[in-house]
């Protein structure tokens, strides 16, 4: 009899493992495949409340875009950019404004090298003080800049030459400019900010020159409303040079900016 009844569960239980096993048949790849579609749902779910998100944000910046445009047509103006809603320039080369690259006719390449020679002379100038720096000193730098324009247009000796004839041509009217807005309340600032100009006027940045030499020179040919002759002391010269590094280090300063053609 015990026989039997073991016999008898024995039985059962195989039944019960080949009904489990026939259930597992047909449960677990439905059961594996509503898991992934459950999971495949949740992620196009969450993309798509990224997506409605995204889309909410463009939306908020497209309610600010006429402001955005009116602002960047203002700052344009005052760099003596286009106004309109696009730059023209392929290459972004600061050194080389707009208005400058249409008129030569200069090459992406070549923008691409010119823009190369400026960012070497930026790492090269980058922990150099100029606080103290005379205007010897600063107008070497400037040169070093020229220099590396040469280099990077080797190629083409014209193209170097025009773009360093038009750097100076900049330099030399931002260096007037801000001749203009030293003081002159007394008659030796006159006479030192009429040196200034004259010796600006005369000035190529891509010469290697003796400052006070120069300064000299262009001191000679300053003469005193007093009617007192000609300024060849060289007092007015020493002076004139110290206001003209003052003149040269708000350049230089905005020469190492992200802006070198910005406002002063």
């Amino acid at each position: 009899m015990n026989t039997a009844r073991y016999i008898s569960q024995g039985s059962q239980k195989t039944a019960s493992a080949r009904s489990a096993c026939d259930r597992a048949k047909n449960t677990v790849a439905p059961i594996a495949c509503g898991t992934l579609v459950g999971v495949s749902a949740q992620i196009v779910t969450g993309t798509t409340q990224r997506i409605d998100t995204a889309l909410v944000h463009v939306s908020s910046l497209e309610a600010y875009r006429p402001t955005t445009l009116k602002k960047g047509r203002q700052s344009c103006r005052l760099m003596g950019l286009p106004t309109d809603d696009r730059i023209p320039m392929a290459v972004w080369c600061p050194l080389i404004l707009p208005e400058d690259q249409d008129k030569m006719g200069i090459s992406e390449e070549d923008l691409v090298s010119i823009n190369h020679a400026y960012t070497d002379w930026l790492a090269s100038m980058r922990g150099r003080s100029f606080a103290d720096a005379g205007a010897g000193v600063l107008l070497d730098r400037f040169r070093m800049l020229m220099i590396n324009i040469g280099v990077s247009c080797s190629q083409s000796r014209e193209l170097a030459e025009t773009v360093q004839s038009l750097l100076s041509e900049h330099l030399r009217t931002r260096t007037l400019k801000l001749v203009t807005t030293l003081p002159d309340s007394s008659e030796a600032m006159k006479i030192i900010k009429r040196t200034l100009e004259r010796f600006f006027q005369a000035l190529r940045f891509t010469r290697d020159i003796d400052p006070l030499d120069e300064m000299l020179k262009a001191a000679s040919g300053v003469t005193l409303s007093a009617g007192s002759g000609a300024a060849q002391d060289g007092s007015i010269a020493v002076d004139s040079l110290r206001e003209c590094a003052v003149v040269l280090r708000r350049l230089y300063e905005r020469f190492i900016s992200p802006d070198p053609w910005g406002e002063y």
